[in-house]
């Protein structure tokens, strides 16, 4: 486990809008996704922003609910998209969620929600848009709140 040293507790300064931010969660925790989902969603996103409390975090919880870790570990890189281990449909979740983390181009947009389209109606790709915004916006807090202390390596 990561150190991490608290620099700036968001929950102190503005209750309210963490705890908006967490009533969203929850609402989103409730979907007909489920957990396996959500957690892979929001361990991917928190790869490629860098949040190491997020990922310590959606790796613990991922871990608890049955995830097994080989599957948990596919998110911190790109072998999830060929893994037989996530279903098409996870896949392309998971795809649509590494894009708008990434900023994708208007092209790949199209690309991707028209293979998003293939398994998921409209009202389920909101609420995909919806755990990708929220996930990136607690990386933020948590980027922004914990710093990551890195092992002192000059005593030698």
């Amino acid at each position: 486990m990561t150190a991490l040293t608290t620099r700036f507790d968001i929950r102190a300064t503005n209750p309210v809008l963490a705890t908006t931010l967490y009533s969203v969660t929850l609402m989103l925790d409730k979907t007909r996704f489920g957990k396996r989902l959500k957690h892979l969603m929001d361990l991917k996103i928190s790869h490629l922003n860098g949040c190491l409390f997020c990922i310590e975090k959606h790796s613990g919880e991922g871990t608890e609910d049955g995830i097994p870790a080989e599957t948990l570990t596919l998110m911190a890189g790109d072998d999830w998209q060929a893994s037989p281990l996530l279903t098409d449909a996870e896949k392309e979740a998971i795809g649509w969620a590494d894009g708008l983390t990434r900023g994708m181009d208007e092209a790949e947009t199209d690309t991707r929600l028209a293979r998003l389209r293939l398994h998921y109606p409209e009202q389920d790709i909101g609420t995909l848009i919806m755990i990708t915004a929220m996930m990136n916006a607690w990386n933020r807090v948590g980027r922004a709140g914990y710093s990551h202390a890195q092992p002192d390596h000059s005593a030698a």
